[in-house]
């Protein structure tokens, strides 16, 4: 693998991600004057740490296992520069179609309930909305013409974010 692979893949693996779950919430905590909304007294004010938390601990999960699988079974990455060469539809990618981008939204929506920023609450708006358009618009149509019929039915069977939970009809008691 030459140098620029290497470099790209970092950049895509590590760069994108931490500006966006790092730099970004950092700096709109530190440059808005923003006002934390918790005003909970304890134990009350560790709920919303502990849920914020584990949502940022199973984001960081989910990101390295989606990233792992783009490098291993798609032979790429995450970056549109350098997309997988081939379909990935096993791990997380059996319930939702953007489970990586699903890891990034875990992680803002922990900042936000942890610090109670309304401004990370909208960083975390703004950043699922912009994705849907682009996924919708760019990334989907782009799919399609890359990989065909294959993730056509994907797209059919796959949810873009919120998992199919299937409840048995016919469950006795």
């Amino acid at each position: 693998m030459d140098i620029t692979k290497k470099i790209s893949g970092f950049f895509s693996i590590i760069i994108l991600p931490f500006i966006v779950i790092i730099v970004i919430p950092l700096f709109i905590l530190l440059f808005t004057f923003n006002k934390f909304s918790w005003r909970l007294n304890l134990p009350l004010i560790l709920l919303p740490v502990i849920f914020g938390s584990l949502l940022i601990i199973s984001g960081i999960y989910l990101l390295v296992i989606t990233n792992n699988l783009f490098h291993v079974i798609g032979k790429g990455t995450l970056a549109p520069w350098n997309p997988p060469k081939l379909l990935v539809i096993i791990g997380p990618y059996k319930y939702i179609r953007n489970p990586m981008i699903g890891s990034v939204l875990l992680i803002l929506l922990g900042e936000a309930l942890i610090t109670g920023s309304v401004i990370l609450f909208s960083w975390f708006a703004i950043f699922l909305i912009t994705n849907v358009i682009y996924f919708i618009y760019s990334e989907e149509p782009a799919l399609v013409k890359r990989f065909g019929s294959d993730y056509k039915k994907y797209k059919e069977s796959v949810p873009m974010f919120i998992p199919k939970f299937k409840i048995n009809k016919f469950r006795t008691f």
